[in-house]
């Protein structure tokens, strides 16, 4: 399937019978209000639902988390963030319900762009270009509906729309088997990771009897006075910046030494690094000497460890504490066969995270080609 993907091109266009709409001819603003306290509707979608590049709504929310009007929305209809354009959110809708204020509700005019194609039309980058070059704002940039209205774009005749909608979602169907896919997996790797660290079957052991710490290497270096390099640059939830020079070179672990991210874990709160990397101090730094580094990574990452973390607005898990801090690790003889399970689990994981990203830059290649 991924080669068939691959081997999809449009070449040589011909637009010489395409004509040319003004935005309002193309689609409806839908502005019917509703109170999220007085509807009977079960289903809120806000721009912090919207993924960017992604005509899906994976998140969403319900009216009692909201206050204040909102905008109605029906299957078929399409949520575009106005504030901040240049995120690029816009969603098909397959849901009775309503949306944030801070989006245009948009439903195709079918007369002239096929309902099918008219979300890959908005993440086009013709039209979202024009659409951050006509927002207006400061540090919240927002879409003038009297503005985008009169923008004109460029359409294919409605047989050839249908066409080209087809092979658009034919496409985005491989993704999205691909993506639930990966969620199965990631469901299947939390299974297992219940098992591996299971407590009545694995050893108590502390942090610093299975590590030595190499915090007194760590320096922190303020952004304006980083040398940008080839190294990178690490601080409490991963990569920040690539700068020159190092200050470890030797495979080691990161845990978060601070920040919301250990309370919230949006974010892997451990890493494994190796070779040459510049380490500030938002994260400890571990040589693991007597059990697996990849375990020791996958237990920070799995386990509740709040018991742990002090401080109030800003949590932290202080060297004291990470050294006698308990982890529950594998038996002696089985940890290889733990770690071995895992993997197989995160490769196949990463590669259909790869195929994911390959396909969906050969979709946005196409729709660009296109409009």
């Amino acid at each position: 399937m991924a080669e068939t993907v691959e081997k999809i091109q449009l070449k040589n266009i011909d637009q010489s019978d395409w004509q040319s709409f003004r935005f309002d001819e193309i689609a409806q603003k839908i502005s019917e209000r509703v109170d999220p306290a007085a509807t009977d509707l079960e289903v809120y979608v806000g721009l912090e639902h919207l993924d960017p590049d992604s005509i899906h709504i994976r998140r969403k929310g319900k009216p009692t988390d909201v206050k204040g009007e909102k905008l109605r929305c029906y299957p078929g209809d399409v949520i575009f963030g106005k504030r901040r354009a240049y995120q690029r959110k816009a969603a098909l809708i397959d849901f009775h319900g309503i949306c944030s204020a801070h989006s245009f509700i948009f439903r195709a005019i079918p007369e002239i762009i096929d309902p099918k194609l008219f979300p890959f039309f908005l993440h086009s980058d013709q039209f979202m270009h024009r659409a951050v070059d006509i927002s207006v704002g400061g540090l919240s940039p927002t879409i003038n509906w009297r503005e985008l209205k009169h923008q004109e774009f460029l359409l294919p005749p409605k047989d050839q729309q249908a066409q080209i909608a087809e092979l658009l979602w034919a496409m985005d169907e491989v993704v999205e088997g691909k993506v639930q896919i990966v969620e199965n997996l990631s469901l299947l790797k939390k299974s297992k990771l219940k098992d591996v660290f299971n407590r009545k079957v694995c050893d108590k052991v502390k942090v610093g009897d299975i590590s030595e710490n190499l915090d007194n290497k760590r320096i922190p270096i303020a952004k304006s006075k980083r040398i940008k390099g080839t190294t990178p640059y690490y601080g409490a939830s991963g990569i920040v910046d690539y700068v020159e020079g190092h200050t470890h070179d030797e495979p080691i672990l990161l845990i978060s030494e601070d920040g919301e991210n250990l309370n919230s874990r949006k974010l892997p709160i451990a890493y494994e690094v190796d070779g040459k990397s510049w380490i500030n101090n938002h994260a400890h730094v571990l040589r693991i000497t007597r059990a697996s580094r990849y375990l020791v990574k996958e237990y920070f990452n799995f386990a509740d460890v709040s018991d742990y973390i002090t401080g109030g607005t800003r949590p932290k898990i202080t060297k004291g504490m990470l050294t006698v801090m308990p982890i529950y690790l594998p038996k002696s003889g089985l940890e290889a066969i733990a770690e071995h399970r895992l993997v197989s689990i995160d490769y196949s994981i990463t590669s259909c995270k790869q195929y994911i990203m390959k396909a969906k830059s050969l979709q946005k290649s196409l729709i660009n080609q296109i409009f």
